[in-house]
């Protein structure tokens, strides 16, 4: 079974709500942002990839990126994150939906930010990334730009914090794969800014989950 996105992802404060459309074994996958002062709490039945907390001198920003099969019991607070995007995957290995995933930061001093190289072993894999940026003193907007070029599956931004969820809409070949994204902030030097990738196994293969707290 392929790899495909359900409904239109959705966006909010500290409340996720699955996308219309999402059935039992739908895996939602969520970004989920805040200051790295506070401590995100990741519901009961959801997997944290990637859970990390950056700053330099000005900024700050502690990113979560969170994945579980849908479900109607599945808990959907992440307290104190300030903002967050869900977007939801079909045809998904759910037990082990994720065959590598890793994140980098940068920290005032460019205008991009690129991902880890990862390593794509499976047939039918999709990449997926998760983005976010806080600023200071200039006004930061949507995450735009990406190179190569990435589907956006939902984002939201305010005045000083934007994140999103992108992916490859599609299956990718074999071997390394990477994405660099602009930040979106015209005041690089205040910036912190973090980016996570993942390759989805699809449901007809095998992986093996890689967990980050």
């Amino acid at each position: 079974m392929a790899i495909g996105v359900v409904g239109t992802p959705t966006t909010g404060t500290s409340t996720a709500t699955a996308p219309t459309g999402s059935t039992t074994g739908t895996l939602l996958v969520v970004a989920a942002a805040g200051p790295s002062g506070t401590t995100i709490t990741v519901p009961a039945g959801w997997s944290t990839q990637l859970n990390s907390t950056t700053s330099n001198s000005y900024t700050n920003l502690r990113l979560v990126i969170a994945s579980a099969p849908w479900s109607g019991t599945l808990a959907m607070g992440f307290t104190s994150a300030t903002l967050l995007v869900c977007s939801a995957y079909s045809g998904t290995n759910t037990s082990s939906p994720w065959q590598t995933n890793n994140f980098s930061t940068e920290t005032g001093s460019g205008t991009t930010i690129t991902t880890p190289s990862v390593s794509d072993t499976t047939s039918g894999g999709w990449r997926v990334e998760g983005w976010g940026c806080a600023g200071l003193f200039s006004s930061t907007t949507a995450w735009t730009t990406f190179s190569p070029a990435d589907t956006i599956h939902g984002e939201t931004n305010t005045s000083n914090l934007a994140i999103a969820i992108t992916d490859s809409n599609g299956t990718i070949g074999t071997g390394s794969t990477s994405v660099t994204g602009t930040i979106p902030d015209t005041n690089a030097i205040y910036d912190v800014a973090m980016a996570w990738i993942g390759i989805l196994v699809p449901l007809s293969s095998s992986g093996s989950n890689f967990f980050f707290f």
